[in-house]
């Protein structure tokens, strides 16, 4: 009788692991990386696929916003907020070219007049929200073009970016979906 019970609970088991393994070889997706704005070398939008990607997000996700966490505990002491971020869909807070092998450029234009620094957090999630790439960078002077060149294999993600300043963590909020192709 004992040995019948052993018996059954391994069976049991073994279809709860095979059962459990399943369901992760094929998870959920939480975030759709296929719609690509197609973008050349110079910075020019060939295609527009996705309306909300390349703009401002007011709001992230308590999920999105967590992705910055560790990022967080950068150091924004002397730097400042612009007026405003000009927002002009598409010419303006996207990433160029994409697709792109290595790297592209993040383009921000500022009020007219705006020379301070200010802080860029950027993380690179696959379908799952899973973070494949996160980097800090302190701005200086108020540049608008700002190379990066992220550590991530051949595919298609989703660029998460915010604009920080010590008195407005995070005072930009904008995402668009990537693709690196060699």
């Amino acid at each position: 009788m004992t040995n019948r019970v052993i018996f059954v609970l391994f069976i049991m088991a073994a279809c709860y692991g095979c059962k459990k393994s399943e369901g992760s070889l094929n998870p959920t997706p939480v975030t759709d990386v296929n719609q690509q704005w197609l973008i050349d070398l110079l910075g020019n939008v060939i295609s527009v696929q996705g309306t909300e990607q390349w703009q401002r997000h007011q709001n992230f996700s308590p999920q999105e916003l967590s992705l910055f966490k560790s990022l967080d505990t950068s150091n924004l002491s002397g730097t400042t907020t612009p007026d405003s971020v000009i927002q002009i869909p598409g010419n303006s807070n996207y990433a160029f070219p994409n697709p792109f092998t290595n790297g592209h450029l993040l383009h921000f234009e500022f009020t007219n007049g705006y020379s301070g620094d200010y802080v860029l957090k950027y993380v690179v999630v696959d379908t799952l929200l899973h973070a494949i790439d996160k980097k800090v960078s302190r701005i200086y002077s108020g540049a608008n073009n700002i190379a990066i060149i992220p550590n991530i294999p051949v595919g298609r993600f989703r660029l998460y970016y915010t604009l920080s300043s010590q008195v407005s963590p995070h005072f930009f909020k904008c995402w668009g979906n990537i693709q690196k192709t060699q």
